[in-house]
């Protein structure tokens, strides 16, 4: 603004007496105000205007001065541009002051060679105090992105501690209750363990609702700064793994491949699944015998995931799992809506899942 002010100043003082003049002044004028808001296409035209400027200073060098304007669409193009391009802003600049100096030295006012070379001298000084700025901010962004994806990952980390603490516990109190109606039924119903049951099922249902809340508000961590997928997936399943590997499951994830997307409404689903996915098995299986086979890959275009387990036969189940809104078939319906396809069987004593997720 102040420099605008000050070009417009000089147009009052010393006007253009050319339609040279005046279209040179009018277009400098304009790239000057419109710096803030165009920074790099208006340092373009500053550098253009100044240059033609430079080059018609024989028909017209009257009107606004600007040096000034040209040495903050420098410092624009060095906070903008890439090098290359900053570069070829100074040599055209410097390359039509030395010719103007040549044709018309007393318009000009410079000395050849050494007002040129002092002149590129400090054009080149300016265009590092953009770049200096430029990676200022550059590293500002980067630590604020740190800082937002650590607390994310804090968050993810205090949703996988909750749901191990917590839901561990309560799958050992359904756990004791499946046992006592298997083992004592007569006490099943006499010394109120249905009731027990009951409510262990509602309290880990609502459980894995907070989780999932928290991992839906953990998804988006502001100024457009998200949680990278991969990074998500690894602190999920480690943390799944942990806890199956506790109980006395045998198994493991493995995660292959690489992609660069972040935690989106997509990436929530693929998350909320990995972890139905892990509850099914302590739900279903016991730990002794059963081994399970997590794989996940990761595509730019898609995530896919492929897991098995042993699983019991006949209508008998390890403990009664506790109705909820997180099933498969829920999660295989929410897939399907985004363009993704999942699906599972049980084969020769082993229960499959496949899922494939595309991320956009």
């Amino acid at each position: 603004m102040v420099v605008l002010c000050l070009a417009i100043a000089d147009w009052v003082i010393n006007p253009p007496r050319t339609w040279f003049g005046m279209l040179c002044s009018l277009g400098y004028c304009l790239a000057v105000a419109l710096l803030p808001c165009c920074g790099f296409k208006a340092a373009w035209a500053v550098v253009v205007l100044v240059s033609v400027g430079n080059l018609g200073a024989g028909i017209d060098s009257s009107g606004p001065n600007s040096t000034w304007g040209l040495l903050l669409a420098i410092v624009a193009l060095g906070r903008n541009a890439r090098y290359w391009e900053g570069a070829v802003a100074i040599a055209s600049v410097v390359a039509t002051v030395t010719v103007a100096t040549i044709r018309f030295p007393d318009v000009m006012g410079f000395s050849v060679p050494d007002g040129i070379v002092n002149f590129a001298i400090g054009l080149f000084a300016t265009y590092l105090v953009g770049v200096a700025v430029r990676r200022s901010d550059d590293k500002r962004k980067r630590d604020e992105t740190e800082r937002l994806l650590a607390r994310t990952r804090r968050d993810i980390a205090t949703a996988s501690y909750f749901h191990d603490a917590v839901s561990g516990r309560l799958t050992h109190i359904l756990v004791a209750a499946e046992k006592v109606r298997r083992e004592h039924p007569d006490e099943y119903d006499r010394m109120g363990w249905r009731e027990v049951e009951r409510e262990a099922s509602d309290a880990l249902r609502e459980l894995h609702r907070a989780i999932d809340t928290m991992n839906r508000e953990s998804s988006s961590v502001g100024d457009g700064l998200s949680l990278p997928l991969a990074d998500a997936i690894e602190s999920v399943t480690a943390a799944c793994d942990k806890r199956l590997k506790e109980l006395g499951y045998t198994g493991d994830t493995q995660i292959r491949g690489v992609c660069a997307a972040v935690l989106d409404e997509r990436a929530d689903e693929i998350i909320a699944l990995l972890r139905e996915l892990y509850i099914n098995i302590e739900r279903h299986c016991e730990p002794s015998g059963t081994t399970y086979r997590m794989r996940i890959g990761l595509r730019p275009e898609a995530v896919t995931i492929t897991q098995s387990n042993d699983c019991p036969q006949g209508p008998s189940r390890w403990i009664s799992p506790p109705a909820s809104g997180s099933g498969l078939r829920l999660h295989r319906a929410r897939i399907e809506s985004f363009g993704g396809e999942m699906r599972t069987n049980r084969d020769d004593g082993q229960w499959h899942v496949f899922c494939r997720m595309p991320l956009a």
